[in-house]
């Protein structure tokens, strides 16, 4: 049987909302990325909303004020991970050469995520 997927709620979509009017995510994935220009940044952020508008545990994390390191492993998760949706979608079909080490080297994205960005 296929997981159902439920609608977002209206917490969710306010989270959301606020994520994007104060450039929370924009500037999480502009530390992580080292400010690339990558055009494939703009379809990151897409997926990181989608998934937190449908993300349960969303709420919660938000009222702990964790909602800056969610976000950031979300991002590192899918940036860095040969798995992911979004590896396999943009960065391996992409043409990378060797001395571009943006999605290689993990320890960039852990770098100062455990302190607050100030955003």
């Amino acid at each position: 049987m296929a997981k159902q997927i439920r609608p977002a709620t209206e917490e969710n979509k306010r989270i959301v909302e606020e994520v994007v009017r104060t450039g929370l995510l924009s500037g999480i994935v502009a530390k992580i990325t080292r400010n690339s220009t990558d055009e494939n940044l703009n379809d990151l952020m897409g997926d990181v909303l989608f998934s937190l508008l449908l993300d349960d545990k969303l709420p919660g994390i938000y009222e702990r004020n964790q909602l800056n390191f969610y976000i950031a492993r979300i991002i590192m998760n899918n940036v860095a991970s040969k798995t992911s949706g979004y590896y396999r979608t943009y960065i391996k079909p992409g043409k990378f050469n060797n001395e571009d080490k943006l999605y290689d080297d993990k320890t960039i994205y852990e770098q100062g995520l455990y302190e607050n960005p100030g955003y």
